[in-house]
């Protein structure tokens, strides 16, 4: 099993629509008669680089032998689990997150009380859930 992903685009859908509207108030108020106007989208380039950093920097994998969730540019923060120890898989979805097909896939070994590789925003995440399940069910009955 290969798996590749990042948080999708419409997890931060709340964001986005956020950064349009920055754009849409600043056109419709004019700088003419609102000088904040031109302020509006400056407003929005914070925003712009937390979805970008979210997207591009985070990054999850899923193989034969591990489970991996890697964020960073410079700083660099690696979790990782092998399936061989994997005890709990979750996948949690919120209504919002079950209408646009996302969700959260957490998972946990035996050794730990706790959630220990966290998949943020992927699509799909009950597909994934099974499929580890499925990886990890092949690779006991070996």
């Amino acid at each position: 099993m290969n798996y590749q992903a990042r948080p999708a685009w419409r997890n931060d859908w709340m964001l986005i629509l956020l950064i349009v509207a920055c754009f849409v108030a600043s056109l419709a108020l004019g700088s003419e008669f609102d000088p904040l106007a031109n302020y509006l989208p400056l407003l929005a380039l914070p925003l712009i680089g937390v979805v970008a950093y979210r997207h591009y920097v985070w990054l999850y994998t899923v193989d034969e032998q591990k489970i991996e969730s890697r964020r960073g540019i410079i700083a660099r923060h690696l979790e990782m689990i092998r399936i061989e120890d994997l005890r709990n898989v979750s996948a949690d979805q919120t209504i919002w997150q079950r209408l646009f097909m996302l969700g959260d896939v957490g998972f946990s070994s035996a050794g730990s009380g706790g959630i220990e590789v966290f998949f943020r925003g992927i699509s799909r995440p009950v597909v994934l859930k099974n499929r580890v399940e499925q990886a990890q069910r092949e690779l006991s009955s070996v």
